[in-house]
């Protein structure tokens, strides 16, 4: 692995951490103390992680991706879109 993919990461799991400590403050703001009492406002990472937001559905989405680059082109026929353009300047000269 390469320095700037790790770099990512972490930065992407402090970010995500910060984002979730920031929720709840919210939270406890309004009045509600679930995220203090969870022991959820802290840096702590380990503190934050839910079976199926951060493991099983970011491993599902990168196997759906992988399959999507898979996925063959479609070729686009461009008189078509002209056609298309035509046909809504038309439309919309009749609606004045």
């Amino acid at each position: 692995m390469d320095f700037q993919f790790i770099f990512s990461l972490v930065v992407l799991l402090f970010s995500v951490v910060i984002h979730e400590i920031s929720h709840g403050y919210a939270a406890l703001a309004l009045g509600d103390h679930t995220a203090e009492y969870e022991g959820r406002l802290t840096l702590n990472p380990v503190k934050h992680i839910d079976m199926v937001g951060t493991i099983i559905l970011p491993v599902i989405s990168i196997r759906d991706l992988i399959k999507m680059k898979k996925a063959a082109g479609r070729d686009v026929d461009k008189l078509d879109i002209e056609e298309l353009k035509k046909i809504r300047n038309l439309k919309r000269r009749n609606d004045l």
